[in-house]
């Protein structure tokens, strides 16, 4: 048995030798069996609303530019696809920072640096400066809620339905109201 191990292995290292000699290089070339896609799968517009600072009207449209979103923390960057996030409210001022709540109830606040946004409108396209953004929400009926803490206010998103009620939520809510117990409320925040 060892012999034929060692017959083998001298036969293959002969025609190795062979091969070298005659210029002939055997390469093993790795073949793919699966297929790889040539070109970057097309992104689909977000849907968005969009209230500027100095005007009381919101906006509706569909997001054009959908590259990552990246806040400057105190920590270092985040960096996030705008798919995950459900509101950004812009700094007002200088003294103030960007809040951004994602889908899962985490709050994100730091530096935001938008220029513009492209967005398709039914009446065309828009382009909007960075500097008159007060607010993006990629959902409908949300709004913003300050919470009064001892390290400053924090910003949380709720939905219109917590801001006016239903008829019949507001005759469920009269017995609570005379007992004494608060109704339940539910805001978006971080855990």
């Amino acid at each position: 048995m060892i012999h034929r191990v060692l017959i083998g292995c001298a036969l293959a290292l002969f025609s190795t030798s062979i091969l070298s000699a005659q210029g002939i290089v055997p390469v093993a070339e790795p073949e793919s069996r699966l297929r790889v896609a040539d070109a970057k799968p097309q992104v689909q517009p977000l849907p968005v609303v969009i209230e500027l600072r100095d005007d009381v009207r919101d906006f509706n449209g569909s997001l054009l530019d959908t590259d990552d979103l990246e806040v400057i923390t105190a920590f270092g960057i985040a960096k996030m696809p705008l798919t995950e996030v459900l509101g950004i409210r812009m700094a007002r001022d200088e003294s103030e920072t960007t809040t951004v709540v994602l889908h899962n109830g985490d709050i994100i606040t730091g530096r935001v640096d938008i220029t513009n946004l492209l967005v398709q409108t039914s009446w065309g396209k828009s382009e909007v400066n960075g500097d008159n953004l007060a607010s993006i929400f990629f959902d409908e009926g949300l709004s913003w809620k300050g919470l009064e803490l001892l390290a400053g206010e924090k910003w949380t998103l709720e939905k219109a339905e917590e801001l006016a009620p239903s008829p019949t939520a507001q005759t469920q809510a009269a017995p609570a109201a005379e007992t004494g117990a608060r109704p339940n409320q539910s805001v978006l925040v971080s855990p």
